[in-house]
């Protein structure tokens, strides 16, 4: 399955790493800051559970400016 999720935000960038991870193509196009942010660090989950947060890297969407002609 191919997704592009346009102007990336907490929510959509959670699930286009969650879709990822189960094998879908997915393209996040961002621009600016959130780009540059994407393209250097790409997507860390985190969440808490009983005060204790949990950090950990997954499969990276990639971060594009523009779509291809």
């Amino acid at each position: 399955m191919k997704v592009l999720i346009t102007g990336p935000g907490v929510i959509s960038t959670f699930y286009a790493a969650r879709l990822r991870e189960r094998g879908a193509d997915v393209t996040l196009l961002a621009r600016g800051g959130r780009l540059a942010d994407l393209r250097e660090h790409g997507v860390v989950l985190e969440g808490a559970l009983g005060g204790l947060a949990i950090s950990r890297p997954c499969a990276h969407p990639v971060a594009v400016d523009r779509l291809p002609s």
